[in-house]
C-alpha cells in the first residue's frame, strides 16, 4: 500500500462531526476551494443571476464570488493552520509577488491586478487550509471536490443542460470546456488509486474508490482530454516507483524506470512524428491549436524578454491577436503553464517559477522516507506534466491548488495528533 495511516478516524466526514470542529470546518472550506479550482461550478452559479458582459475573466460578480469565498477559506485556515518550513513559502510567495508586480508595466492592468491578487489569495487560503489538516483528510477533500464536479457534469449531460456537450458531442458537463472537464477526472482518477492504496485495508473504501475510479475513467473518455490522462498516467507510474523505493525492490524500481523510459521515449517520438500520429488516431496535428499558439507565444515573449507583458495581459496585444487571427484560433491562454508565465512575467518570472518547483521537488525527495511520499510526488508529477498542455499555474485552477497543498503538507512540520503542526525553528506560521 502507498501508506500505513496511523490515525483511521473517518476521513469523508460530515463538517462539525471532528472532534476539533475547527478542523472538521477547514476540511469542508478547502473542499469548497477545490472546487472553486474547477471555475465550472462558479461560471454556471453566475450564469443563473443573468448574462455576462465580455469576459468572465472581468465579470464583477463572477469575481466577486471568487474573492469572497476565497476570503472566508482563508479566515477558516487560519484558526486550524499549521506551520511551514520558510524555505519552502519562500518561492512561492516571490512568485506571486513577480506576477502581481507586474501590473506596473502591464498593457492591462486591470486584468493582470485581478488575477494575480485573486491567485494570490486562493494560495493562501489553500496553504492556511492544508497546512493544519492531516494529508490524508487534504487527500479526502479533493477526492469528494472531483467526485462532485464529476457527478454533477453526469448530471448536466443527462439532463440536457446548456453547453454539457460541445459541437463534436464530447463531453464537457458543467464546466463549458471539455479538457477542462478531462482534467477534473484525471485528477479524480489519481486521487481515488492513491486512496485505494492508502486504505487497502478498509473493504468500504476500497469500493469506493474502485467506484470513483471507474466513473473518472468513463467521464474522462466521454471528454476525450489527451493531456490529462498523460498526466495520470505518468503520476500514477511515479507513485509505483516511489513505493518500490520504499519497500527497497531493486528489481521493481527498474522495472518502473524502463516502463517509464518506454512510455516517455513514445511521447517524444509521438511529438516529433506528430503529423503521422495524428492521421493514424484521428487527431489535430497542432494538438488542437497548442502548438501554432505556443509559437505566437514565444513570438511575443521575444519582444519583452525580461518583464512580459504583465500576467494574462499579452493577450491583449495588437500582434498577439493578429498571430492567433492567422492561425485560425481565438485563444486567451497559452494552453501551456509554463509559457504563460513566460509571456506574462518574463525571464522574471521564468526564474521564480522553476525555483518553486524545484523546492517543491526538494521538499518531496527530502522526505521520501515519509508514510505520503509517494502521493506528494504523484501530484507534483501530474502538475509538472498538466501545464505542458495546459494553463495550470494561474487563478482559480484546480491543479495549482493541488501543487500549493503539496508543498503546504510536504514542507509542514510533523503533526501533531490533532492535526496541527510543531513549529521547532526555521519555521513561522503558514499565515
Amino acid at each position: 500500500m502507498f501508506v500505513e495511516t496511523l490515525d483511521r478516524q473517518p476521513v469523508m466526514a460530515r463538517c462539525g462531526s471532528s472532534p476539533r470542529g475547527s478542523s472538521a470546518v477547514a476540511w469542508c472550506a478547502l473542499v469548497a476551494v477545490f472546487l472553486a479550482g474547477t471555475r465550472g461550478l462558479m461560471y454556471r452559479a453566475r450564469l443563473q443571476f443573468g448574462d455576462v458582459w465580455g469576459s468572465l475573466l472581468d465579470d464583477r460578480p463572477t469575481q466577486v464570488m471568487f474573492y469572497a469565498l476565497y476570503a472566508v477559506a482563508a479566515a477558516v485556515g487560519w484558526r486550524s493552520r499549521g506551520v511551514v518550513d520558510r524555505r519552502v513559502l519562500a518561492p512561492l510567495t516571490v512568485l506571486l509577488g513577480v506576477l502581481t508586480t507586474s501590473t506596473l508595466w502591464s498593457i492591462e492592468w486591470g486584468r493582470t491586478l485581478n488575477q494575480s491578487l485573486q491567485m494570490a489569495l486562493a494560495t493562501l487560503a489553500v496553504v492556511l487550509l492544508a497546512s493544519g489538516l492531516r494529508v490524508e483528510r487534504v487527500l479526502t477533500a479533493l477526492v469528494t471536490a472531483g467526485a462532485v464536479a464529476v457527478v454533477l457534469s453526469v448530471v448536466a449531460a443527462v439532463s440536457d443542460w446548456e453547453f454539457s456537450t460541445d459541437r463534436k458531442g464530447r463531453l464537457t458537463g458543467v464546466f463549458y470546456n471539455r479538457n477542462a472537464l478531462g482534467l477534473v477526472a484525471a485528477v479524480l482518477a489519481v486521487s481515488a488509486v492513491l486512496w485505494w492504496g492508502q486504505r487497502r485495508d478498509s473493504v468500504r473504501v476500497r469500493a469506493t474508490a474502485v467506484v470513483l475510479l471507474a466513473s473518472a475513467l468513463v467521464v474522462w473518455s466521454r471528454s476525450g482530454s489527451a493531456t490529462a490522462m498523460i498526466a495520470a498516467v505518468a503520476s500514477v507510474l511515479a507513485a509505483s516507483w516511489m513505493v518500490a523505493w520504499k519497500r527497497g525492490s531493486l528489481v521493481a524500481r527498474r522495472r518502473l524506470g524502463w516502463l517509464a523510459f518506454v512510455v516517455g521515449a513514445v511521447g517524444v517520438v509521438g511529438v516529433l512524428a506528430r503529423g503521422v500520429v495524428a492521421e493514424w488516431i484521428g487527431r489535430d496535428a497542432t494538438f488542437t491549436g497548442r502548438t501554432s499558439t505556443w509559437g505566437v507565444v514565444v513570438d511575443a515573449w521575444q519582444r519583452r524578454p525580461v518583464g512580459g507583458f504583465g500576467f494574462f495581459a499579452g493577450w491583449f496585444d495588437p500582434e498577439v491577436r493578429a498571430g492567433l487571427e492567422r492561425i485560425d484560433f481565438n485563444h486567451w491562454e497559452a494552453h501551456n503553464g509554463y509559457l504563460e508565465v513566460l509571456m506574462g512575467a518574463g525571464v522574471v518570472g521564468g526564474l521564480a517559477l522553476v525555483w518553486l518547483l524545484v523546492v517543491v521537488v526538494r521538499a518531496v525527495w527530502r522526505r521520501r522516507d515519509h508514510e505520503w511520499a509517494p502521493t506528494w510526488l504523484a501530484m507534483v508529477v501530474f502538475a509538472l506534466v498538466s501545464n505542458v498542455g495546459e494553463t495550470n499555474i494561474a487563478a482559480n485552477r484546480l491543479v495549482w491548488f493541488v501543487l500549493v497543498a503539496v508543498l503546504a503538507t510536504a514542507g509542514a512540520r510533523e503533526p501533531s495528533p490533532y492535526g496541527r503542526t510543531e513549529s521547532p525553528s526555521p519555521a513561522v506560521s503558514a499565515g
